[in-house]
């Protein structure tokens, strides 16, 4: 028997396989809601050379929970400005925001290169400011930051959508 004709007579038989196992499930999906104190907002990153890097911050009970870095500019940093993030080890204690953010993002045609955002900021109210640095391989950028986090009560009033409004 050639390989083709044992791939022709397997191929029916796994599709039986994988049909014969999606019965009814006797399980009841999850449907729970994250708890606990949720606050987010803008924290801009000014560089060294004037260099401004938008950076939302989520947080939850203290843990931050995502980010988004928007721009052209990856922190003052040369190369692609768009990466995505890889780990997050930053949380809140004792009014300071502390840890870092990796990072990957393409270098070059195929390659990808590592980058960590070290966050040291003070949280007073709804008030952030402090130090980062970011640095990738063979480069290092630094500044402050300045921002607002706010709970998720004023980020509903301020940044959604009026339940009256239509789109056409």
């Amino acid at each position: 028997m050639t390989l083709r004709a044992t791939m022709i007579t397997l191929l029916p038989l796994s599709a039986f396989l994988c049909m014969a196992g999606m019965g009814e499930s006797s399980e009841t999906p999850d449907l729970s809601q994250p708890a606990g104190n949720y606050r987010g907002g803008w924290v801009q990153l000014k560089g060294e050379n004037d260099t401004v890097t938008p950076l939302w911050l989520s947080m939850r009970d203290q843990m931050v929970t995502s980010v988004w870095l928007a721009g052209d500019s990856f922190c003052g940093l040369s190369g692609a400005p768009q990466a995505y993030v890889n780990e997050i080890a930053a949380h809140e204690k004792n009014g300071r925001l502390q840890g870092s953010i990796h990072f990957r993002r393409q270098k070059g045609r195929f390659g990808v290169e590592r980058v960590e955002l070290k966050l040291d900021l003070v949280i007073g109210g709804d008030k952030v400011s402090g130090n980062w640095q970011a640095t990738a391989e063979e480069q290092n950028s630094r500044g402050i930051a300045s921002g607002r986090l706010q709970s998720a009560e004023q980020l509903q009033k301020a940044q959604s959508l009026a339940s009256s409004a239509s789109w056409p």
